[in-house]
Parts: structure tokens; C-alpha cells; sequence
């Protein structure tokens, strides 16, 4: 190992710097695993008779550990690709501004536990929100302070959301939204109104630390619940929510509208 060089001991008992292992051991060929110059071990082999790794032997052994080292490089190789992939895949689920999820991401949420509510007839719900004044507050303040508000909108929608199934997403431009699988109209009303009632805080803050100018930056939801087998499809679950949210921008801003369906469809 020190050396890189391989080590062959013919007759154990007639070197005086072997240390004994094992008592049958009679022959003992070491030789290193390297790939492009790097020591990443050693291929240890031990006969108990002597004579038994001659020329031709050695030989093959070396060649048996340049094939481990390939390996084990191609394994590295593999792992730390495997990795990559894992954190592209987890970036492209990533929304790059917020880091919360992004709309392709959810979709797919959306769509698998949606079929999971019809397969079990479970309760599913949709929070879809829109930042107020958010324009007028860009305008106002410019993009960077838009984007920093957004962000820490999104974090307050992440906290409002606490379970791990939860999906918090950025729809789109000012739009977020919150999927809570298996909660029904009263868990998705306490989820909305942390939400809202946090939003709401935060644009005190904004606002006294801007110095006005532009009205405080709230958040509009609107939420729909539903539970059943077939009447209702994804189509019209989620129109339910967002015409819940637009009655909730129609109705002064800053506010929870919420819709319970009767029935869950299979769409």
C-alpha cells in the first residue's frame, strides 16, 4: 500500500519481515488497485502452499485488479451521476425565485393525489392565492423589493402549511398555492387564514420599513374541499377554487373565500 508496487512473498516462513496471520498460510501475493495512478486498495491473496502465484499467476491477479479498479470507478462514476441526477431532478421541481415548488411540479401533484382522493374517497383541498397590490408595490418599490416580498410571501405560505404531504407551489407570477391532501374544509380553513392572517403581518413590516407609498402587499384566497366518488372532475375542483379567489379579490382583498363540493369526481 505504501509503495503502489505489488509484494509477493513465496515462502512466508523464509521472510523475516511477514507478519503471520493466518497459520495455514504458506504464499501471499499483494498488488495494489489503481486507477490512472491513485491507490484505491489492494487485492490480497494468500495460498497454503508456496509456489502457487508464479508468473502467469501474478499476471492474471494484476490484470483481475485493474478490472476491480475500473469498477470501482465506474461505481464512483455512477453514484456521483446518480446524485446529480437526484439534484437536477429536485431543481427542476423548484420554483428559482421562491425555492417552493413550481407549477410543473405541482401539476403533477395535483394530478396524482387527486386519483388518490377518487381511489379512496378522501378529502382533498386546493388553496389557490394572489398577492393584492402586488403591481403597485413593484411599480412603486422595483423589482428587487418585488421579488424579496414574494419570496417571504412564499415562506409565510410554507409555514402556514405544516404537513409533510403538504405542497406549497408558485403558480405563477404573484400567484401561489397550497395542495392539502386528506384535509377537509375545516383543516384547509385554518391553513388559508395562517396563510392570510401572515401575509398580513408581513406587509406591516414591508410597509413601515419602505416608508408607504404604495398599498401594503395582503394575499386573496380562495380555497375548495371536496370528498366522494364521481360527480365532480379536476377541472372543475380547481375552477371552484379559483373562482373562490376571484369572489375574494371581488369582495375588498385581504380575505378567505371557501367552497365545500359534495362529491368527488374521477376526471
Amino acid at each position: 500500500m505504501r509503495t503502489g508496487e505489488p509484494q509477493h512473498v513465496d515462502d512466508v516462513s523464509a521472510d523475516p519481515d511477514y507478519v503471520p496471520g493466518h497459520p495455514d498460510v504458506r504464499s501471499e501475493y499483494l498488488t495494489p488497485i489503481r486507477f490512472r495512478g491513485r491507490i484505491l486498495g489492494v487485492l490480497n491473496l494468500e495460498s497454503p502452499r508456496t509456489g502457487a502465484f508464479d508468473v502467469e499467476a501474478r499476471g492474471v491477479f494484476d490484470a483481475i485488479a485493474a478490472q476491480v479498479a475500473g469498477s470501482i470507478h465506474l461505481a464512483s462514476v455512477n453514484r456521483k451521476l446518480e446524485e446529480a441526477n437526484r439534484e437536477l431532478e429536485r431543481l427542476s421541481q423548484q420554483d428559482g425565485l421562491t425555492g417552493i415548488a413550481n407549477r410543473r411540479s405541482f401539476d403533477a401533484a395535483l394530478d396524482r393525489e387527486w386519483r388518490r382522493a377518487v381511489r379512496e374517497r378522501s378529502w382533498i383541498s386546493l388553496l389557490l392565492a394572489d398577492l393584492d397590490h402586488f403591481k403597485a408595490f413593484n411599480d412603486t418599490y422595483g423589482h428587487l423589493h418585488g421579488d424579496d416580498a414574494l419570496r417571504r410571501a412564499a415562506a409565510v405560505l410554507k409555514t402556514a402549511a405544516r404537513r409533510v404531504t403538504d405542497v406549497v407551489a408558485r403558480y405563477g407570477g404573484e400567484e401561489l398555492a397550497i395542495l392539502l391532501p386528506g384535509a377537509g374544509p375545516d383543516a384547509a380553513a385554518q391553513v388559508a387564514e395562517r396563510a392570510r392572517a401572515g401575509v398580513e403581518a408581513l406587509a406591516v413590516e414591508v410597509a413601515a420599513a419602505e416608508g408607504g407609498g404604495a398599498p401594503p402587499v395582503t394575499v386573496s384566497i380562495g380555497a375548495a374541499s371536496v370528498q366522494g366518488s364521481k360527480a365532480v372532475d379536476l377541472a372543475a375542483f380547481f375552477s371552484t377554487a379559483d373562482q373562490a379567489l376571484y369572489r375574494a379579490k371581488r369582495l375588498g382583498r385581504n380575505r378567505v373565500e371557501a367552497v365545500t363540493l359534495g362529491v368527488l369526481g374521477a376526471g
